[in-house]
């Protein structure tokens, strides 16, 4: 601006000239100012109405219906958009985390639900839970050391028929346990009938049948 108003003012009726320069730089600052204020002014009533629609400034026992339902409606949302940020896995629930962060995860969006925590922290504490399941659950695929502290390790119950007694302790399994699952997903009455039998991450035993 400075370099324009030298060069008019080196030309006849350079003062002139300047004052109208420097009337219009004036009045695109002010426009653009006004812009700002009416923007921020926007904002303020947006803010105002969705304080008013989801009962941001009342007390717990002063929320309605009205209140709750499009809490509820939000929070739907909002959950489906962080299922779709966070790893397909975290709703099949395979390990130990995804169970944790599935629980985690429900408990957290219900208080923004009832009115129990504030309701944007609340959704910013939801997304940061997905998106730390999503960074273990990538760090695992690199780390078989990450993936054993966050999911676990699977045991072998049974082995060629023959059940290990040490692995039942460790997995605090009573025999008639072992032989109900074994049931349940092998279709097999007794041990010696599975080739194999293990305690999966996800807490489910899997049983290979004796084909012998």
């Amino acid at each position: 601006m400075n370099a324009i108003c030298s060069t008019v003012l080196a030309e006849p009726g350079g003062s002139l000239a300047v004052a109208a320069v420097l009337n219009i730089d004036t009045q695109t600052k002010s426009r653009a100012a006004m812009q700002n204020v009416i923007v921020f002014a926007l904002l303020a009533d947006l803010f105002d109405s969705l304080s008013r629609i989801l009962g941001l400034d009342l007390r717990v026992d002063e929320l309605q219906f009205s209140h709750m339902a499009v809490r509820s409606v939000v929070v739907f949302f909002v959950a489906i958009v962080l299922v779709r940020i966070g790893a397909s896995r975290l709703l099949g629930k395979n390990a130990s985390l995804d169970i944790i962060v599935s629980i985690t995860l429900g408990s957290v969006l219900s208080r923004a639900i009832n009115g129990q925590a504030a309701f944007f922290p609340t959704l910013g504490a939801s997304l940061v839970l997905v998106l730390l399941h999503r960074l273990l659950a990538w760090v695992g695929v690199y780390s078989h050391g990450v993936s054993l502290f966050s999911k676990g390790r699977d045991r072998i119950l049974v082995r060629d028929g023959v059940i290990d007694r040490r692995a039942l302790r460790e997995a605090l399994m009573t025999e008639d346990d072992l032989l109900e699952n074994l049931r349940l997903n092998g279709g097999v009455r007794v041990a010696n009938e599975a080739k194999e039998a293990r305690l999966e991450r996800n807490g489910t035993v899997s049983v290979i049948r004796n084909t012998d």
